[in-house]
């Protein structure tokens, strides 16, 4: 499959948006935003549980200079199509951080439905050129619905099908 193929594969619509999510734990995140994904059609009924069980194993929580960020995925095999779910957190959740393993909180999550491996690093890539940009970062924290799906057409647009 070419390059240009590959692009506007991954949707992100009004219903995948959650803004001020509550929840008590990383996995009621986790169990929230997989079930919405599954009811939207984007995912097999496999896919929450499989999220749960990786995020356990290989965790997701980056840190930046101002906030903690998740981007939770699991297998191919559990997605329907591509998509990305994108929470704002009422409260901060703790997640296990990426690089070391300790506990941190996370205020906005990126929940990652990759149908195709190989645009998954693609994916991941565009991703962190928001998780660096603090000014970005604090605008979706803030944000509602349609603004964050303003700001994630603006970054990642030719990447991203964004269905108002």
């Amino acid at each position: 499959m070419s390059q240009e193929n590959l692009n506007k594969t991954t949707t992100i619509n009004r219903e995948l948006v959650f803004v001020g999510l509550e929840a008590k734990d990383r996995e009621e995140v986790l169990v929230k935003m997989g079930n919405n994904l599954e009811e939207q059609g984007f995912v097999h009924d496999s896919y929450t549980e499989a999220i749960i069980k990786r995020e356990k194993e290989f965790p997701t929580a980056i840190p930046t200079a101002s906030m903690g960020i998740a981007i939770p995925h699991t297998d191919a095999e559990h997605v329907k199509k591509a998509g990305i779910s994108i929470a704002t957190l009422k409260e901060p959740v703790t997640f296990k951080n990426m690089g070391t393993g300790e506990d941190m909180d996370v205020e906005i999550i990126f929940m990652l439905a990759v149908k195709d491996p190989n645009e998954q690093l693609n994916m991941l890539q565009r991703l962190m050129t928001i998780f660096q940009d603090e000014s970005v970062l604090e605008k979706i924290k803030d944000a509602e619905k349609d603004e964050i799906l303003d700001i994630v057409k603006s970054l990642l647009g030719d990447a991203v099908v964004v269905d108002i």
